[in-house]
């Protein structure tokens, strides 16, 4: 029996289904739908979730229907539901689903198509809303609406006489998640499992987020699109090519606007993104010192 990591090796020295159709010899036309559904399978098993992951994205097979919802599984055998209102047609039997999981008011594991604005154990910038002597009320700065609440005990690794000496009404924080509650739309947070540099850096992306969607709405007010629009057409996309939308257009700005095109992005698009990059990002020269020896 060969392992899962045998067939994510061989598939990547392979490359391509072309090779791997004539590595396991399906060059006749009858044996090629049948190969190819194998690859198909093959590669699943490469994204396929080895176990059930409570508070992240999940990559999960559909293994059977029922009335209340679609059970999910993972590669050990573990399964969940996936409530009926989150499914779709195109989740027959062995597609792949991503989702997110959760433990409802009794600790059940549950699934959802929904996915949260901050993960678990990320970290996140908020602002602080309400404090009371139990905690503080916050909002997801990223992502309005989104409340999260950071208890008493969550707020200093020391002792907390009085909450409003730590944490203040308007002020920012960067905070861990440590659990989401996505029924209430609630996160629960922690103020003393931060550290500096963790905040710095957190404060750090949150600001060239920031300049990067001021950047995508002067690109979309030359082509007359609302910033929603923006986000919609381009910025989620570029977003997930290159992990940050400000370090995309940094890559444009170096690559060319060429490289949006092999993206799928359309000639007018990709204009007003290099034009905007150009006239708003510069790009900073590092120099370095050495001695090289051969």
């Amino acid at each position: 029996m060969f392992s899962k990591e045998f067939f994510i090796r061989l598939l990547a020295k392979l490359g391509n289904d072309g090779f791997i159709l004539d590595f396991f010899g399906c060059k006749h036309a009858n044996s090629k739908e049948f190969c190819k559904k194998s690859i198909e399978y093959l590669r699943n098993i490469m994204i396929l979730n080895q176990y059930l992951e409570l508070g992240v994205l999940n990559t999960l097979r559909v293994d059977r229907d029922t009335p209340h919802g679609v059970f999910l599984m993972a590669e050990d055998g573990k399964d969940v539901l996936l409530p009926k209102a989150y499914v779709t047609d195109d989740m027959v039997e062995d597609a792949l689903v991503e989702v997110f999981l959760y433990t409802d008011s009794e600790d059940r594991l549950i699934a959802t198509t929904i996915k949260p604005k901050a993960m678990l154990d990320e970290f996140a910038l908020f602002e602080v809303v309400d404090v009371a002597p139990f905690g503080a009320f916050v909002e997801l700065l990223e992502y309005p609406n989104k409340e999260g609440m950071v208890h008493i005990s969550e707020v200093s690794s020391g002792w907390v006489k009085n909450i409003r000496d730590f944490v203040k009404k308007g002020q920012r924080v960067v905070a861990k998640v440590m659990r989401t509650n996505v029924k209430k739309g609630q996160i629960d947070l922690s103020l003393k499992r931060v550290t500096d540099q963790q905040k710095k850096a957190k404060i750090q992306e949150w600001k060239r987020l920031q300049r990067a969607e001021k950047l995508l709405e002067f690109a979309g007010a030359k082509l007359g699109k609302s910033l929603e629009e923006s986000w919609e057409e381009v910025g989620y996309l570029l977003e997930e090519e290159f992990g940050e939308l400000y370090e995309a257009l940094e890559y444009i700005l170096i690559e060319g606007k060429d490289i949006l095109k092999e993206l799928g992005v359309s000639d007018e698009w990709a204009d007003a993104l290099y034009d905007v990059a150009k006239e708003n990002i510069e790009l900073t020269n590092v120099k370095v010192d050495g001695i090289l020896t051969l």
